[in-house]
């Protein structure tokens, strides 16, 4: 330590998420949860937002996850009435 105290060497803090390139305000994350709760209008608005070339990369991603966890769920409802759909018709014919 040749003299100097270790505060002046020490990096900056980084910066609050919020001034951090991508990041989304509270608005933009209260609009998103908004928006996903009118039907039709969801969907359409994630497939702009996924598959948009502009906007914020973040919101890209949300939204993206969002269709993605959107078609496995829908999969798995499939699923699940096709199967409960199947055992019924198989009861009611024997």
């Amino acid at each position: 330590m040749n003299g100097q105290d270790d505060f002046t060497s020490a990096s900056p803090p980084p910066p609050p998420p919020e001034s951090e390139p991508g990041a989304l305000s509270q608005t933009e994350w209260c609009i998103i949860l908004f928006l996903q709760i009118i039907p039709c209008v969801n969907v359409v608005m994630m497939l702009m937002w996924a598959f948009s070339s502009r906007g914020n990369p973040t919101r890209k991603r949300v939204a993206q996850a969002w269709l993605i966890i959107s078609a496995c769920l829908l999969i798995l409802i499939v699923i699940f009435i096709y199967s409960g759909a199947y055992s019924h018709f198989i009861t009611l014919s024997h």
